[in-house]
C-alpha cells in the first residue's frame, strides 16, 4: 500500500470521525431540545442512538483504514469532562497504522491524527456516572 493511499484512508477516517462527532452532538440535543440535553437529557448509549444522524448509517462507524469499528465511548457528556474538550478522547481507530499513529475524535467533535506517544498520553472521556 502506497503512502498516498494511506493518506487517503487517513483522511477518510478523519472525515467519518467528524461525522460521528456531529452525530453525537445532535443525539445529545435530541428529545426535548437543547435545554434538555444540558440539564438531564440522556447522552448516546450506543450506536443506535447515532444512526438517525449518520448519512451512511452503520458504515460510518467503521474505519476505512483498518476496516474495524471505531472505538467509541458512550454515555459521555463532553462538556463535563475534567481535562477539556480538545484534550479528551471520545473515539479512535481500533488499530494503529504502520507508523504507530491513529485517527482520534476529541470530545470537542474534532478529529485528528496522533502518534502512539500522544495517543497513550491523552485522557479518555468518562461516561456519565463514572466520573470521580
Amino acid at each position: 500500500m502506497g503512502q498516498g493511499h494511506e493518506l487517503d484512508l487517513r483522511t477518510r477516517s478523519m472525515f467519518q470521525l467528524r461525522q460521528i462527532g456531529e452525530a453525537y452532538q445532535k443525539a445529545l440535543k435530541a428529545g426535548e431540545g437543547f435545554f434538555n440535553a444540558l440539564v438531564g437529557g440522556c447522552p448516546p448509549a450506543g450506536p443506535d442512538d447515532l444512526l438517525p444522524y449518520l448519512p451512511k448509517g452503520r458504515a460510518t462507524l467503521t474505519s476505512p483504514r483498518d476496516g474495524q469499528p471505531f472505538v467509541l465511548l458512550w454515555r459521555v457528556r463532553p462538556e463535563q469532562q475534567l481535562h477539556g474538550l480538545q484534550e479528551t478522547l471520545l473515539g479512535w481507530e481500533a488499530t494503529a497504522d504502520r507508523d504507530g499513529g491513529r485517527c482520534v475524535l476529541y470530545c470537542s467533535g474534532f478529529p485528528a491524527y496522533v502518534k502512539a506517544d500522544q495517543f497513550a498520553a491523552l485522557q479518555r472521556a468518562q461516561p456519565e456516572g463514572d466520573q470521580p
